[in-house]
């Protein structure tokens, strides 16, 4: 009876690995009506036979799937660099395909891409006074009204080289991607074994907050996976000199990275590194506060007009009193935070971020695995400040942390567990809060004749021309000296109203140029006069500047597929 019992469990088992695999390649299906797509409850079915498997065997999986991860493994201990190479390459081929798909298709909006494709672009290729330049941004007109991402510069070069915003799309898979042969070194140092080198790489890439970053838009935070990972890497070497070097380019990400750069002082601290813990102490806390209470307020006009206020707003109305609340009246901001704050999506929130990890983090000695203890600190900090809901880029600044706590006590658990059962069990645990596959995207952003018709239409539009443009175009025709976001047509004042009525176009915030589009298209203003007009889309000339863009009139009329 007990035979056939575990025959049953063995076969079942067999059939949720099959489907899992199944669904990481094809994405699975998905319709209004119903769906086999997400991985999550197929990965927890696993964990619970996982589970029962080891207390019954000391075997995490069943023979027949042992028998197959012995063979992995005996590949993946030959070479396990040139295996997670693979899969950095696949990794960043997959989701940099299925973001120009999602560009194509119009599903990307100017929120937040279009924040960013302009400003560097206008570096690339303008020579004004105003930094990282940027339409859709408050105050000056800088993207640091926004973010203090002076790092953004850096990318301006490869416009000059290939002016795309495609080259955005690669960017942010290849630099999270990059995050994986910066682990493998890592895991290189803490000795890990050969196998690990591989299956911690690929529990990095299956992580759903590093997925779902790759697939909001582009922000600057991804330069923090690969640089944060790498600032661990040469703390533990002590490569001071690329340490320096390395912290330098991380204070000019976000105007948050002076929190993470304190706390691995406070590491350095801990493990009697003082010269160097309480420079970058120091330093961190210095512009801290001068960042956050001088520069970001000049370019954004204002202190009270700061994104880190505006998240803060129920500590205090200005970057000081929000300060002195923190520091001078922690108990009352402590109850202001659980009331605010707290939420029952903060808990999935919670076990998304932390599952993966929880089973396997060890806690003392503190100056070996004080990286977890800094995770759960950006943790904290992250449900201060963010929305608790994992699908933005908020979880790219402490992903470092914990895969770096991972990797310390995955070395120290795979003796007494066993590789094979470390193993799987990892890879199981990812997979529970894992969700979808981006194959299911690349296939659901597909672009139909109708995307690729209005995109050869936006692109007839000379880059001379000033716009105005919904969020959903934004992207496409941003690579301008003006673009801007229209609302209404008493805020427009550029050459043209670049409108689209259709449906399938990705707008944020989700609101209808029906009655704007109509008095535009009766001609119920003066301001604006009808240049063309099809259900795929409609331009609008300012009235004085019709007669010189007659000829993109003339030439959209030829494209037959918008007629």
């Amino acid at each position: 009876m007990q035979h056939n019992i575990m025959k049953t469990f063995n076969f079942v088992e067999v059939i949720l690995w099959s489907i899992v695999l199944l669904l990481l390649i094809t994405g699975g299906y998905r319709t209004h009506q119903f769906e086999i797509a997400q991985i999550d409850v197929f990965a927890v079915l696993l964990l619970m036979i996982g589970i029962r498997s080891y207390r019954h065997t000391s075997n995490f999986v069943s023979e027949p799937v042992k028998t197959i991860f012995n063979k992995i493994k005996i590949q993946f201990e030959k070479k396990p660099f040139q295996w997670v190479f693979s899969f950095f390459v696949l990794y960043t081929l997959i989701y940099s395909i299925t973001l120009i798909q999602g560009h194509r298709s119009f599903n990307i909006n100017a929120y937040d891409i279009g924040y960013i494709d302009q400003p560097i672009w206008s570096t690339a290729y303008e020579k004004g006074e105003i930094f990282l330049k940027s339409n859709l941004s408050r105050g000056l007109g800088s993207y640091l009204s926004e973010h203090f991402s002076p790092i953004l510069a850096l990318i301006a070069p490869l416009y000059r080289v290939y002016d795309s915003i495609y080259v955005l799309y690669f960017l942010q898979s290849f630099l999270l991607a990059l995050g994986a042969l910066v682990l493998y070194l890592l895991c290189v140092e803490y000795k890990v074994s050969n196998f690990g080198k591989v299956i911690l790489p690929i529990c990095f890439l299956l992580f759903q907050p590093l997925k779902t970053a790759n697939l909001f838009s582009f922000r600057e935070d991804v330069f923090f996976v690969p640089l944060l990972f790498l600032l661990i890497l040469f703390l533990e070497k002590k490569y001071w000199v690329k340490f320096w070097l390395t912290v330098l380019l991380v204070f000019a990400i976000k105007e948050n990275a002076p929190i993470v750069l304190f706390l691995i002082g406070a590491w350095l601290l801990i493990k009697k590194e003082r010269l160097h813990g309480l420079a970058l102490i120091t330093i961190s806390g210095a512009f801290f506060y001068i960042l956050n209470s001088k520069i970001t307020p000049y370019f954004s006009n204002g202190a009270s007009q700061t994104l880190l206020v505006s998240r803060l707003s129920f500590l205090g109305s200005n970057f000081n009193e929000i300060f002195n609340n923190i520091f001078f009246h922690p108990f009352y901001s402590l109850g202001k935070f659980f009331v605010v704050k707290i939420e029952k999506r903060t808990f999935f929130y919670l076990l998304t971020l932390l599952l993966p990890f929880i089973f396997f983090w060890r806690w003392k000695p503190l100056k070996e695995y004080f990286s977890v203890y800094i995770a759960l600190i950006l943790i904290l900090v992250n449900l201060l400040m963010t929305e608790h809901i994992i699908g933005f880029h908020y979880e790219c600044i402490l992903i470092p942390f914990l895969f770096a706590g991972f990797a310390k006590s995955y070395a120290s658990s795979e003796k007494k567990l066993g590789a094979l059962n470390l193993a799987a069990f990892a890879i199981i645990l990812t997979l529970c809060v894992y969700g979808r596959s981006p194959i299911l995207t690349l296939r659901e952003w597909l672009p139909n004749p109708q995307h690729t018709c209005l995109e050869e239409g936006l692109k007839a539009i000379p880059q001379t021309a000033s716009i105005s443009t919904q969020s959903g175009l934004h992207p496409h025709i941003d690579h301008r000296k003006i673009a801007k976001d229209f609302s209404k047509i008493e805020n427009a004042n550029e050459d043209l109203i670049v409108l689209s009525a259709w449906s399938k176009i990705s707008n944020y915030p989700n609101v209808s140029f029906s009655q704007e589009l109509k008095k535009l298209s009766m001609e119920q203003t003066e301001k604006y006069k009808p240049l063309f007009e099809s259900k795929l889309l409609s331009i609008f000339c300012k009235s004085g500047t019709c007669g010189y863009y007659q000829e993109l009139g003339t030439e959209l009329q030829k494209i037959k597929c918008l007629n």
